[in-house]
């Protein structure tokens, strides 16, 4: 949704205040779509949703922080994408996030293993600095979330 809206709105009241008016006559309001790209707002959580366009594409971990298989599932949600359907990994991924522009997601594991993932590939394993586990209802993990800040391109 690129591009410039306007709009023209003016106040002349409401049943609380009859027959008011703006004293600042009519006021243009300019929104500016994709200033904040998609992704920007999205938490930690066990799976992420990629939005390009009109496609939709979710990144699904395998195990939890009970453990579980490795890999990441990954499923078209909406539009015309067909992803790979699955990511292998050596590790136990318990949550994924996801960015749009560059188009990557980051994959955490149970230890602390950090995957990033690009187009079908995984290119990178990076390993963090977290070390013992801290545990939850769900299980427990050294790595156990990861969020995404797309304004700077940061997980």
């Amino acid at each position: 949704m690129a591009g410039t809206w306007s709009w023209t709105a003016t106040y002349t009241g409401d049943s609380n205040n009859n027959g008011a008016v703006s004293t600042c006559g009519q006021e243009t309001v300019t929104v500016t779509p994709d200033v904040v790209p998609q992704g920007s707002c999205q938490g930690s959580g066990s799976l992420s949703a990629l939005v390009t366009g009109t496609d939709v594409t979710s990144y699904i971990p395998k195990g939890s922080w009970s453990g579980g298989t490795t890999g990441i599932a990954v499923v078209n949600v909406e539009g015309t994408t067909s992803p790979t359907p699955w990511f292998p990994t050596a590790d136990v991924i318990n949550s994924c996030a996801s960015n749009r522009s560059p188009e990557r997601r980051w994959c955490t594991s149970n230890g602390n293993q950090v995957y990033i993932l690009a187009g079908t590939t995984v290119t990178n394993v990076l390993t963090d600095d977290g070390t013992g586990s801290i545990c939850f209802t769900g299980g427990c993990a050294t790595t156990p979330g990861v969020s995404m800040d797309a304004t700077n391109n940061r997980a």
